[in-house]
């Protein structure tokens, strides 16, 4: 049987409305790549990635660039930050801090 996959709506955040204080909780999580943190999170759930890709209608592969920090396979930074927004939403992460994190690792 698989498992349901729900997505929380979310209005968008712009970078400015993280706090200092979150950022600087965040800049201490920039030794755990965007990847790592969304792996774990997925394994816990026991999600299979195929299973988000369909979901968020996103590309497998894409979602593998994720979660292998390769950035040389994600599309435009546009596009890469909203499908890191929209995994977060399924994992039941912060989309705007993980996109905050993405944001810092790669760009």
């Amino acid at each position: 049987m698989e498992k349901n996959i729900q997505r929380a709506g979310v209005g968008l955040v712009e970078m400015s409305d993280i706090n200092q204080s979150d950022r600087q909780i965040l800049d201490n999580f920039k030794a755990m790549s965007v990847g790592q943190i969304f792996k774990k999170a997925r394994e816990s759930q026991n999600f299979e990635i195929v299973q988000i890709a369909a979901h968020l209608n996103v590309s497998t592969p894409h979602l593998e660039a994720i979660e292998a920090d390769d950035k040389d396979h994600l599309p435009a930074k546009v596009y890469a930050v909203g499908f890191v927004r929209a995994y977060a939403d399924v994992l039941g992460l912060d989309s705007e801090k993980m996109a905050y994190l993405f944001k810092q690792q790669f760009y």
